[in-house]
């Protein structure tokens, strides 16, 4: 019992000192972590104030500063702006806002309208009295305008190496003519110049819209040997545009354009006039068929005029039912208020079509409106169509387009031949005038309006006819001349 009763007080010391030490331990553990939080503070607090510094800089001293980094982009000493301030937040940045940068030959006129900047600075010696090192330059809610009386202002920022990151935000770049009216405007989601460390190359990245059309470009610059590389893809239409130029006495490059199974390959150059490109093409195909064309673009003011010939094509494959024509015109083309030119296509031996031999487009481009009139068409030596108008129009939300046409008979025993009227039917049939209604997103042509021999018969004012085969036109012949009234 004895023995018992010493084992059991041993047991209950044992318990208490046991407790103490855990007791201790824990009131060390609360001291260690204080003592790391205050640490921790007061780290945090010190780097803050060290952050605060260029909130103490020389106004003035500072000012004049960022406005010799707009002077380096911009190449224009004119620049006015409001107060900077200076911000540690996210980052270490001073910003300003409402920016005007005029041009350097000419102060009453705006090379830029900047809503804001800001000047990303590097933490590094921030002790050092009024002086920074810039990181970067990100500008936001911009209107760039560029003309040829001041793209040497922006030429200049890539003839030498680009010394910090630039980036461009929510901003808009206008194309002016010499009287300062707009011909193109580009529409910048994401836009960053910088030089590439590995290739020793200036590059710029832009992600944005023209025309309503979104786009990727990506441009090297090699100012060392006055080459550049440039590369436009226009993912919604899949067209992707390639160019290799070299600047000497006059321009020149070589560049292709690429969609679906065609392929452009160009030589251009402005050897004869600084304003007017001649373009002339070099293994061209469409569907492996060739293509061969040459022409001019006039960029002061912007007009361009091509003669183009092609063999062996598909028509209707080849322009009317195909997707990339329709995403062209109702992205690019259509109610464009920029866009004027003049386009001649030839077409020659067309192939898979059991009416058309040959004939001829001409189109008309003027501030987004289409003229195909005097287009022709012949017709197995039978007849000649000729487009007297036309008009696109959006149905549906699909593009369409509505052609009004003479056709000329020649030879009317090869017609009656070929769409089998019966001698009964059979007139004097010299002229048939026409609407077609060609959608390419159903293939299908709607034809109406008719007219025979410039008489307009009242049995068929209101007649349409859907065709979609050779078969559906002979059928819609015949019942024309079942219903004429001579």
């Amino acid at each position: 019992m004895k023995n018992l009763e010493i084992i059991k007080l041993l047991r209950k010391k044992l318990n208490k000192i046991l407790l103490r030490i855990t007791s201790y331990k824990f009131n060390t553990n609360i001291i260690k972590s204080n003592k790391t939080i205050i640490f921790i503070f007061s780290l945090t607090f010190l780097y803050l104030c060290y952050l605060s510094i260029p909130a103490l800089y020389n106004e003035i001293i500072i000012k004049e500063k960022l406005k010799k980094e707009l002077i380096k982009v911009f190449n224009s000493e004119h620049i006015e702006f409001e107060k900077y301030n200076y911000t540690f937040f996210p980052k270490p940045n001073f910003n300003i806002a409402n920016v005007v940068i005029f041009e350097k030959e000419d102060k009453k006129k705006i090379l830029a309208k900047i809503k804001k900047i800001n000047f990303d600075i590097s933490q590094k010696n921030l002790f050092i009295k009024n002086d920074f090192y810039l990181n970067s330059i990100k500008i936001l809610e911009a209107n760039f305008n560029i003309s040829n009386n001041n793209i040497h202002n922006y030429e200049k920022l890539l003839s030498k190496v680009i010394e910090q990151r630039i980036k461009v935000t929510k901003s808009k770049i206008f194309f002016n003519d010499k009287n300062n009216a707009t011909f193109a405007m580009i529409s910048v989601s994401n836009l960053k110049l910088f030089f590439d460390n590995k290739k020793k190359h200036n590059k710029i990245t832009l992600n944005g819209h023209i025309y309503n059309l979104p786009f990727k470009l990506i441009y090297d610059v090699n100012f060392y040997r006055n080459e550049n590389a440039l590369k436009v893809n226009f993912g919604k239409i899949k067209l992707l545009f390639e160019n290799y130029s070299k600047i000497n006495e006059y321009y020149s490059s070589t560049n292709q354009i690429k969609f679906l199974n065609t392929k452009f390959i160009n030589k251009i150059n402005n050897k004869e006039n600084k304003n007017i490109f001649e373009i002339k093409s070099e293994n061209s195909k469409i569907n492996q068929s060739n293509i061969n064309y040459k022409g001019t673009v006039n960029v002061k003011p912007f007009f361009f005029d091509f003669n183009i010939k092609v063999s062996e094509v598909n028509l209707f494959k080849l322009v009317f039912f195909n997707s990339f024509f329709e995403s062209l015109v109702s992205n690019l083309l259509l109610e464009n208020k920029y866009l004027n030119g003049k386009i001649v296509v030839h077409l020659e031996k067309i192939k898979n079509d059991k009416l058309i031999n040959n004939g001829r487009i001409n189109l008309k481009i003027q501030r987004g409106e289409f003229d195909l009139s005097e287009s022709e068409f012949f017709i197995k030596n039978i007849a000649k169509a000729k487009v007297v108008s036309n008009k696109f129009f959006i149905k549906e939300g699909k593009i369409n387009l509505q052609v009004y046409l003479n056709l000329f008979i020649n030879n009317q025993d090869k017609l009656y031949k070929k769409f089998l009227i019966s001698k009964k039917n059979r007139i004097d049939l010299k002229k048939i005038f026409c609407s077609i209604e060609i959608n390419p997103s159903t293939k299908e042509l709607i034809i109406g309006d008719f007219e025979i021999n410039d008489k307009d018969n009242e049995s068929y004012n209101e007649t349409t006819f859907a065709i979609s085969s050779l078969q559906d036109l002979r059928k819609s012949i015949n019942q024309l001349l079942i219903n004429y009234e001579g």
